[in-house]
């Protein structure tokens, strides 16, 4: 029905292997050749008659369809097969007919008939299927396959469900804000380390090259810190295994550092390992989701910071090329091509607001008017005017992306729980036997 149909879907909507799975089910066809356990023509009891239909089955799933064909009309996981009954009467209360003559001549003719109930919260929302073989040998063949198939793919979802608990649980523990503050602060106690050697740097070796022992003790905490991160990083990956971890940025970073910090240690590489060590330091945006949203702010503000960027970088240009035209005689080590030029300018940008080489005296004691009008229009339009509007302009444009990234947010925890409150309606309807509906 569609209300089954829909149900399958929507059940568990925020979690993927359930979603692929019923996906899975929806497309399933019938068992090929090489999987196939049996295939028989039998009956199923649908609106108070018998029906001919092609029962297909391997060790994981039953199929059925048209007599002849391979157009899959129903199927049932063996894993949700909660019992099969020999010889089981046909129940009344579960034939949607009005005409109880109809059940009882039902009842007398039938033989060779037997049962297959599901579990409620399954693919087929606890359905029972009435079934008829053709002959005795083909009804003892089936319920003895349907018992034993269905008894091991119980089995081994129990152990497959234990498993995804286990993992569930980790994921939790691993993502709660505990765990990841945790680590955020061994992240930055190993970059306070690596500041500490650097200050002592000279300290940590002798002058053949070798380690001292404040070196030794150095190298040997650094390769704690990266033995943890490497245990970090297995149990991330286990507890995200496997789309969810490939997904992240920040997890495949993690590998790429890891590895190449392990490899370093084993090929003692010194130069690269403190590169390295340097870079962990990034995982730190990962781990925050305020440093998260900062980033990502920032990115969507790159098209803007770009524009500005090169607008100062046109500014600075024109001046130093000006600067070459008028001063490269006067200033060479400062206006003599325009590379020099352009890092003169971009000095002044920074906050050196004059150039040591040209005085702003002439000798006569007066005013350099030249050049101090091109040093001040140069310090008014760009420092005092570009960068304060270009600085305002990127503060507005990540304003407005924080607040975007906060609705968007916003939006997805909402639609989170308005699914979350299907999902109890879908619950309920499960447990609605349609079977017990009379046809009008």
């Amino acid at each position: 029905s569609h209300v089954h149909a829909m149900s399958r879907r929507l059940l568990m909507p925020n979690q993927e292997p359930e979603k692929k799975e019923a996906n899975n089910l929806m497309n399933a066809k019938v068992p090929d050749k090489k999987d196939r356990e049996g295939d028989f023509e039998v009956s199923i009891l649908l609106h108070g008659s018998w029906h001919q239909k092609r029962m297909t089955y391997s060790k994981k799933i039953i199929t059925f369809s048209r007599v002849n064909t391979d157009d899959v009309l129903d199927i049932i996981p063996m894993k949700e097969i909660v019992q099969v009954y020999d010889s089981a009467p046909v129940e009344t209360n579960n034939i949607r007919t009005r005409r109880k003559s109809d059940v009882t001549e039902l009842i007398a003719e039938a033989s060779n008939v037997f049962k297959v109930e599901t579990i409620p919260d399954g693919f087929n929302l606890g359905r029972s299927y009435h079934l008829k073989a053709h002959s005795i040998s083909d009804r003892h063949l089936i319920i003895q396959n349907l018992k034993d198939f269905s008894e091991h793919a119980r089995n081994r979802e129990m152990a497959r469900t234990k498993f995804k608990m286990f993992q569930i649980k980790v994921q939790r523990i691993f993502d709660s804000d505990i765990s990841q503050q945790f680590i955020g602060i061994l992240i930055l106690a190993n970059f306070l380390i690596n500041i500490l050697s650097a200050q002592q740097d000279s300290k940590l070796r002798d002058h053949n090259g070798h380690l001292t022992d404040k070196g030794k003790m150095f190298e040997r905490i650094n390769l704690a810190f990266t033995l943890v991160f490497a245990i970090e990083l297995l149990v991330n990956l286990f507890a995200h295994w496997f789309n969810a971890f490939v997904r992240n940025f920040w997890n495949l970073l993690d590998v790429v550092l890891i590895v190449l910090s392990l490899g370093a240690v084993l090929e003692s590489n010194w130069i690269i390992l403190r590169f390295l060590r340097t870079l962990r330091v990034l995982r730190l945006f990962g781990s925050f989701s305020s440093m998260r949203t900062m980033l990502k702010a920032l990115g969507l503000s790159v098209n803007k910071m770009a524009c500005y960027f090169i607008i100062l970088s046109v500014l600075a240009s024109i001046y130093a090329l000006i600067g070459v035209s008028l001063y490269a005689l006067d200033a060479p080590n400062s206006f003599g091509a325009f590379d020099r030029s352009f890092m003169t300018m971009f000095r002044i940008l920074a906050g050196d607001t004059w150039v040591d080489e040209i005085p702003w005296l002439l000798e006569d004691g007066t005013l350099n008017s030249k050049f101090s009008m091109f040093v001040v229009s140069y310090v008014v339009i760009v420092n005092w005017v570009v960068l304060q509007i270009g600085t305002a302009v990127l503060l507005d444009s990540f304003m407005r992306a924080s607040m975007e990234l906060e609705s968007r947010e916003m939006q997805k925890n909402l639609h989170a729980r308005r699914l979350i409150g299907f999902d109890q309606v879908i619950l309920t309807l499960k447990y609605i036997d349609l079977n017990n509906f009379t046809r009008v």
